[in-house]
Parts: C-alpha cells; sequence; structure tokens
C-alpha cells in the first residue's frame, strides 16, 4: 500500500508542483504499550501544496496494531486536508480521512474549524469534528482554542469536549509550545496533554472511560534548502478503571520541500 501512496504522490507531484510551493514527507512511527497493552506500527506519506489562498494535503499510511491478548489487525487510511484563506483575518480548515475496518486509525472522520486572526500576534479556533472507530463506535466533538505569537514563541491551547458512543462525555486540554531556531525553518515544538476519556488515537477493542496525560516533543531538523529532518518521542500514561498503562512512541520522518 505504501509503494502505490509514494508512486500515487509522486505523480501528484509532478502535476501541481508548477502551482506553488510543495512538500512531501515519508514519516514512521513505533508505539510500545505496558501491561499488556501491545503495540503500533505506522508507516505514511503526505503531499501538501499550496497554491494562491489555498492548501492541499493528502496523506496515505498503512500500520498495524497488536493487543496484549494476542489479537492483530493491520490498516490503510486516506486522509484529505484543506486549507483556505478567505481574507486577512478568516482562515478554515477542512479535514476528512475514511480507513478500513480496523482498530488501527480511525475509521471515518470529517474535522471543520474556522480561525480568526483579527489581533496583531494572536488567533482564535473554533471547530467540531465527528469520528467513527471499529466496532461501531463513534465521537462527536466541540473545540475551541488560541495561539499566541512572540518572535521566536508560538503558545497554542485546546480544549475539547466530546462524546464518545457506551462511554459519555470527556473532555481534553492541549498546550504547545513552537521554538523557532535563530536562523532557518528548524524548529522544536513541545505538547503537553491531559483528559479524562481514551485519546483518539489509541482505542482498545472495548470502550472504557478513563484518564490520560501526555508529553510529546519533535524536533524539525532542515538538512540544506531541500530536506528536514523530523524526529519525536512522545511519553502518555492511562488510568482506566480495571488497569493502568504507559506508552511510549517514537517518530522519524524526512520531508522534501519545493
Amino acid at each position: 500500500m505504501i509503494r502505490k501512496a509514494l508512486v500515487s504522490l509522486s505523480l501528484c507531484t509532478a502535476c501541481v508542483a508548477h502551482a506553488g510551493d510543495h512538500k512531501m514527507t515519508v514519516t514512521g512511527s513505533y508505539a510500545d504499550y505496558t501491561d499488556g497493552a501491545g503495540s503500533r506500527a505506522l508507516l505514511g506519506v503526505e503531499s501538501s501544496t499550496r497554491f494562491g489562498d489555498n492548501t492541499l494535503l493528502v496523506n496515505l499510511a498503512g500500520g498495524s496494531r497488536s493487543f496484549g491478548n494476542g489479537d492483530s489487525f493491520d490498516g490503510d487510511s486516506l486522509g484529505v486536508t484543506f486549507y483556505r484563506d478567505w481574507s486577512d483575518t478568516i482562515s478554515t480548515r477542512t479535514s476528512a480521512s475514511v480507513s478500513s475496518d480496523d482498530p488501527v486509525f480511525v475509521n471515518r472522520l470529517f474535522d471543520q474549524d474556522l480561525t480568526w486572526r483579527g489581533l496583531k500576534n494572536a488567533t482564535f479556533t473554533g471547530g467540531a469534528r465527528y469520528a467513527e472507530y471499529a466496532d461501531g463506535y463513534h465521537s462527536t466533538a466541540l473545540y475551541a482554542g488560541a495561539a499566541y505569537y512572540l518572535k521566536r514563541l508560538t503558545i497554542r491551547y485546546r480544549y475539547t469536549h466530546y462524546d464518545l458512543s457506551d462511554v459519555g462525555d470527556g473532555h481534553a486540554n492541549l498546550l504547545s509550545l513552537r521554538f523557532l531556531d535563530a536562523a532557518g525553518r528548524g524548529h522544536t515544538q513541545l505538547w503537553l496533554g491531559e483528559g479524562t476519556s481514551i485519546q483518539d488515537y489509541d482505542w482498545a477493542p472495548v470502550a472504557l472511560p478513563g484518564e490520560f496525560q501526555s508529553v510529546a516533543l519533535r524536533r524539525v531538523q532542515p538538512l540544506g534548502e531541500a530536506w528536514d529532518v523530523n524526529v519525536g518521542l512522545e511519553r502518555s500514561w492511562h488510568q482506566l478503571p480495571t488497569y493502568d498503562y504507559q506508552g511510549t512512541t517514537v517518530t522519524l520522518g524526512l520531508a522534501r520541500n519545493w
């Protein structure tokens, strides 16, 4: 599947590169969970093209998810995200994805948000998301957030309230700090998250209420004018009614800029 993705996105690049800035990224990640919660491996390729006031992202990925009881699943996913600057102060993001009906990716996803940039150094965003998972679970979510921009530091916060079928209401808080290098496009980003329900990207065969905390760090290191290396590390803690477990995720990516 990934080989076909690379070929398809390479053809896409050849067709649209003349229209504006273009980037292609190949990313692999591996997550290991303690206490019999299994592991998860992903490999994906993403094409990003900006033309005028629009940016189009296409993402194709494949992966596997294994659980401590011996169950193992393979899955593929296709996602499309479209950004549009409607004016100097209003922009939108529309995202949708589909995947095979396995507990590897979100099976169906639609996400829509709107950002207002009416202040000099700040933006405000609000949106809604609908997701379907394996075994018929689904969730709806409303979220709101803000970003504040300094010379080399961007601070973002987002609050999400969602309703997960057979589990009930939940919430999540996410804070991120993005530090730009003194020169060039390199940067380092830190995420701090916590919530009162399962995370969207770590669902189990049976949905259970619980709590989580997470810390993630990513470095984007330019290699010359055209290439970037992305390295990430995440640590998460999950507390469920019957047991607790932790997760460690390592991510490595390579991007080509045109």
